[in-house]
């Protein structure tokens, strides 16, 4: 397996992507969602990987204005 290196989620960490609310939960202002969504992700010692999804993960689901969180699962 090849492995691409990029330079975008090197300056990334666990404290500064954006979106992140109180007990892990966002949602929409002024909307009151019919569903809510759990996101779960596995992860195996892919840290690179978790903050590059994250921060993708977060705008996405913003822009959906789904009522979310996202759990991730050290294996």
């Amino acid at each position: 397996t090849e492995t691409i290196e990029t330079s975008f989620a090197n300056n990334i960490t666990f404290e500064n992507i954006p979106y992140i609310y109180q007990k892990g939960m966002w949602h929409p202002v002024g909307i009151t969602s019919a569903q809510r969504t759990a996101i779960l992700v596995p992860l195996q010692g892919r840290e690179y990987n978790a903050k590059t999804f994250l921060f993708n993960m977060h705008a996405f689901a913003r822009r959906q204005q789904l009522t979310y969180t996202i759990i991730l699962v050290e294996q």
